[in-house]
């Protein structure tokens, strides 16, 4: 999780850095002059190459899909949102979705295998990893909804926790699955 919460927190630096008109972090190879009449897909996939640029593993590819799905779902919340001009909820919508679609990769990745080898079949092993999936997600969001009621906002560090959780609450959940 410490990786997926720091790419969310450079994320969060990015979008709020590009509606401040503040300077980039040292470390985002991103120019925001280039951004200058592209479409929102073409400035998502900008923002998504400079923070997570292609290294081949799959920690990398997942993170990059993670942030794929966050930009659309902050899209198709927002369809007229500029990604270079996102108000503070709407960077905060992008990370609390980022580390949920992160979350689900990570049940892909981490225990997909011992749910297909375990499952009578494929159908039922699919059914079983998007219950899993869908679960961790909702996991995560009633966690997050119970920060916000207390006053906090997600952060890296609450962020790592939060996940962590929801990842140890689906994996005890299911554990018939995986044995």
């Amino acid at each position: 999780m410490g990786r997926t919460t720091a790419a969310a927190g450079s994320f969060a630096d990015v979008l709020s850095a590009l509606r401040d008109g503040s300077p980039l972090p040292l470390n985002i190879p991103l120019d925001p002059a280039t951004l200058t009449g592209k479409s929102q897909q073409e400035i998502a996939d900008a923002i998504i190459d400079a923070v997570t640029p292609t290294d081949g593993s799959q920690d990398a590819e997942s993170s990059r899909d993670s942030a794929a799905r966050a930009f659309a779902e902050v899209l198709e919340i927002n369809p007229t949102a500029d990604l270079t001009a996102l108000p503070q909820d709407m960077v905060e919508l992008f990370f609390e979705r980022f580390l949920a679609n992160d979350l689900v990769a990570r049940i892909q990745l981490d225990v997909g295998k011992a749910v297909l080898d375990r499952a009578k079949d494929a159908a039922t092993a699919v059914q079983r990893l998007e219950t899993m999936q869908s679960f961790v997600k909702q996991e995560f969001s009633r966690a997050v909804l119970a920060l916000k009621d207390a006053g906090q906002r997600l952060q890296q560090g609450n962020g790592k926790e939060l996940g962590a959780a929801a990842l140890k609450a689906t994996l005890d959940v299911f554990e018939g699955w995986l044995k």
